[in-house]
């Protein structure tokens, strides 16, 4: 790295709520590692974690260069303290235009704080691996830029999908992939 690059500081709010089913020593509860070892290649970026239970909102606030907000097995459409804290950190982003990314639950979020409607799919949960395929607007964005370790040169991984739900109306919306 030159002496004129910064590393990005990059802030993953896990927002999966682990039941008794997973002991803390559980390797599987480690989310922040789910992330870091896309990352491990890039010398630039850091990653840290902050539970989406602890201060959010002051962990936004700290000067990060990225969020990215995680899946969940939590409903997005549920009026929880949880998801209004996630919906102020999406509205934060928004106002300081801090870069951020919703995955799964998170995408989810960031579509109910910007005047997207989030419900249940209504053809219930989806449960499989599915192939993603970054769009010509995914491709375009900085957010995937260089980042050949998630993406190889076919711009496609497989991921596994739990749930889907059905996500309208957000006006500013980008579908990267």
């Amino acid at each position: 790295m030159s002496a004129d690059t910064k590393t990005k500081q990059l802030l993953l709010v896990d927002a999966v709520a682990w039941s008794a089913a997973y002991p803390q020593d559980d390797p599987r509860r480690n989310v922040h590692q789910w992330y870091a070892r896309w990352l491990t290649g890039l010398a630039d970026v850091t990653l840290s974690r902050v539970s989406a239970e602890a201060d959010v909102v002051q962990a936004a606030e700290a000067g990060v260069d990225g969020i990215i907000i995680s899946g969940s097995p939590r409903d997005a459409w549920n009026d929880d303290p949880v998801n209004h804290k996630l919906c102020e950190v999406v509205r934060l982003c928004q106002e300081r235009r801090t870069p951020l990314l919703g995955v799964c639950y998170g995408h989810q979020i960031l579509a109910r704080a910007l005047g997207g409607v989030v419900d249940r799919h209504p053809a219930g949960w989806e449960v499989g691996d599915t192939t993603v395929v970054l769009t010509a607007a995914g491709q375009a964005s900085s957010l995937f830029r260089d980042c050949r370790l998630l993406f190889p040169s076919s711009r496609a991984m497989r991921m596994r999908c739990w749930r889907c739900r059905r996500v309208e109306n957000c006006w500013c919306a980008v579908i990267l992939v």
